[in-house]
């Protein structure tokens, strides 16, 4: 994902290897690591990616709270984020405003407990966790009617439920749907009050369910 794959000047030889029967000599060098992390979305309810890093440069999009992204380090500085979207999308954000230290989800996570987080709600506090419950089924019921997950549909009744029982971590749409759960469950479960915000996150809704069907139509 890094913007410059170009290798720095300070990159040093490291073994020069000489056939004395040919006039190629060949050069290995240490190329430097890409330290890409992932984030979240968070302290505000959308933050705008932009082309360059500054506050004039012209904006890309509007990523909803929580949307999670690939932040390249190699790139970021203290104050702006070099990031992609699941989308393919790519450009600036300002770094305070993504999480850093959130953890991916895995395949093995539970399904409940991820989408409680990324709603604010501890895994300990199980007052809510009917209701959610309920969305996170129908949102799979949706999924379902796209052709995504088991061809026999997928239903959770408690936290023992894992990502990797609904779908594999070699499916092709495996971010978009994860990313489409959460979005789903937090405008049933707690939508936003302000009307531009619910208008972003349904328009990212859109688009997600448009590329699944389109990714499963080609399958």
């Amino acid at each position: 994902m890094s913007k410059n794959n170009k290798i720095p000047e300070e990159v040093l030889e490291k073994e020069i290897l000489y056939d004395e029967n040919s006039d190629c000599v060949e050069t290995t060098v240490d190329e430097p690591e890409d330290k890409i992390t992932y984030g979240i979305v968070c302290g505000c309810d959308k933050l705008r990616l932009r082309e360059e890093p500054y506050v004039d440069s012209r904006i890309i999009s509007e990523l909803p709270k929580h949307t999670r992204v690939i932040v390249d380090e190699n790139i970021t500085n203290d104050e702006w984020a070099y990031v992609e979207t699941e989308f393919g999308s790519v450009g600036y954000c300002m770094k305070n405003y993504i999480d850093l230290n959130t953890k991916v989800i895995g395949m093995t996570d539970s399904i409940l407990t991820t989408i409680k987080k990324m709603l604010g709600i501890s895994e300990e506090y199980e007052h809510f966790d009917i209701d959610i419950i309920t969305h996170i089924n129908s949102t799979f019921s949706i999924l379902a009617q796209l052709g995504v997950g088991p061809d026999k549909g997928f239903s959770i009744h408690d936290k023992t439920a894992k990502w990797s029982d609904y779908i594999s971590d070699e499916d092709a749409t495996l971010e978009l749907v994860k990313t489409y759960v959460q979005l789903k469950v937090r405008m049933l479960f707690d939508p936003p009050s302000s009307n531009a915000v619910m208008e972003s996150f349904n328009r990212t809704i859109n688009e997600l369910e448009f590329r699944l069907n389109i990714s499963k139509s080609f399958e």
